[in-house]
């Protein structure tokens, strides 16, 4: 089972955040894919995290911004407000003024929810 224990999540086990940040690495679409990605960035929003973690989830969620929309975004965006750098800022501004129309949009509003 490559799906990571959200028991575990929740008192911040090392070894399940690690789970959590490969599984969103992966980007695994299947029937109700959307749903455990929400609740594992609805968990790691809440938890301490590492700098290397955070960095991590920073680059996923710039994957996100420059690949498509899919119904996970929102709590993608949420949990950027909580891991907000200068790094994804400057990223994000850098994507707002992308030719893709889509990519532009989505960093828009992830640099929303920064704000």
């Amino acid at each position: 089972n490559f799906y990571p224990d959200e028991e575990k999540l929740g008192v911040s086990d090392p070894g399940a955040i690690e789970c959590a940040i490969r599984y969103l690495q992966m980007d695994p679409f299947y029937h109700r894919s959307g749903y455990n990605k929400e609740r594992l960035l609805r968990a790691l929003k809440k938890i301490r995290l590492s700098d290397a973690h955070k960095s991590q989830l920073v680059h996923i969620m710039l994957n996100v911004v420059d690949s498509s929309y899919r119904r996970e975004f929102r709590f993608y965006c949420r949990l950027a407000a909580v891991l907000e750098s200068d790094f994804l800022v400057a990223e994000l501004l850098n994507r707002a003024s992308s030719q893709n129309e889509g990519v532009r949009r989505r960093a828009g509003w992830m640099l929303e929810a920064c704000r």
